[in-house]
């Protein structure tokens, strides 16, 4: 950028693999697709490619196992996590971060003409419960779930039609430079 030129931002093979190590679980990958997705969007990239489309016939190195289909062709649990947040949101433009406390991550994206919102939990099978102002909340394979209240666990539970005046929305316009703590003390320059 210093030359003035705009240019894309690209996240080339990214993944998770099932077969060769180190592993993770297929419910892993899923969510691990989606949220890997939604944070590299939300730092700017503007293409993310996962590695890879198939599995190895023979697991035998990393990424052998990180496809969405199975070396038979058949579908992963990734690739329908990624079925879903694509069709929840298919033109998603980052909006901000929330969280729901300590444990939690989260993005609004603008889709269209209404707010798509994302939260899960970092590393805790579950966290708190989230209650979203929305049209609907989704699960992270499109399900559509009842009511507007969820218990937020790794996977990302869509609130979908999201209230632009409510409280996620009003959280997602504004972000820490740092979660860190900056100490200074009394003439040293600082910039909140």
């Amino acid at each position: 950028q210093r030359d003035g030129i705009p240019r894309e931002s690209w996240l080339t093979e990214f993944g998770w693999d099932m077969l060769a190590g180190p592993k993770v679980s297929p419910f892993e990958q899923a969510v691990y697709l989606a949220r890997g997705w939604m944070l590299a969007l939300a730092a700017g990239t503007d293409k993310c490619f996962w590695f890879f489309d198939y599995d190895a016939p023979e697991p035998k190195q990393f990424f052998d196992g990180c496809g969405v289909l199975a070396a038979d062709g058949s579908p992963k649990l990734s690739l329908c996590a990624l079925a879903a947040m694509s069709s929840i949101m298919p033109d998603p433009e980052f909006v901000g971060q929330i969280t729901a406390g300590p444990d939690t991550a989260g993005c609004v994206f603008g889709n269209g003409a209404e707010l798509v919102a994302s939260l899960w939990t970092i590393q805790g099978a579950t966290g708190p419960q989230a209650r979203f102002q929305a049209r609907e909340l989704r699960d992270y394979l499109g399900n559509r779930l009842d009511g507007l209240t969820v218990r937020l666990s790794r996977a990302p539970v869509y609130a979908v039609g999201l209230d632009p005046d409510g409280p996620w929305a009003r959280q997602a316009s504004y972000a820490l430079l740092s979660p860190l703590l900056v100490g200074v003390v009394a003439g040293d320059p600082v910039e909140p």
